[in-house]
């Protein structure tokens, strides 16, 4: 569920969305692994069976970061993002039919800096909603507030 934090998988500490990303490949597709997961402050155990990851045209690396904004500003996830320009797309070598925003500047003191995102990287999804273009993302972003857990899904273009 959204704002859900996983903490545990099969019993082993995750502390980002890199340590996640690599506990989950480890496993085959098809296998069962137990989450421990933070819902409104309460802990529970979930069953998760894996499925198969199909790239379809996306042959870059994905990248998930979870972080906490601790800044109280409305930019505090220390990121710059715009509308993918036919000019990135050649740049980066980014897909044609590849939506997202593109990742303009990044705050070298940012958490988002420090878990992997760069400058010409794409934002997929902010917290689960889906960002096709610059509107999206500012709707996903709109509410968000110090203290608040944000999860970024993103393919790296460089």
């Amino acid at each position: 569920m959204e704002n859900d934090i996983i903490r545990k998988v099969d019993g082993d500490d995750i502390s980002n969305g890199e340590e996640l990303a690599s506990k989950i490949r480890s496993y085959k597709p098809g296998t069962t692994v137990t989450l421990e997961i933070e819902r409104n402050g309460k802990i529970l155990e979930l069953k998760a069976k894996l499925g198969e990851y199909s790239p379809s045209s996306l042959d870059e690396a994905v990248g998930v970061i979870i972080f906490k904004i601790i800044k109280e500003t409305r930019v505090g996830l220390g990121i710059t993002v715009g509308e993918i320009t036919p000019t990135d797309r050649e740049r980066y070598s980014i897909p044609k039919d590849l939506e997202g925003v593109i990742v303009r500047d990044v705050d070298p003191d940012s958490t988002a800096y420090k878990m992997g995102i760069r400058r010409g990287d794409v934002v997929l999804r902010v917290n689960r909603m889906r960002i096709r273009n610059f509107q999206d993302w500012e709707n996903a972003i709109s509410g968000l507030k110090k203290g608040d857990f944000v999860v970024i899904i993103f393919v790296h273009h460089r």
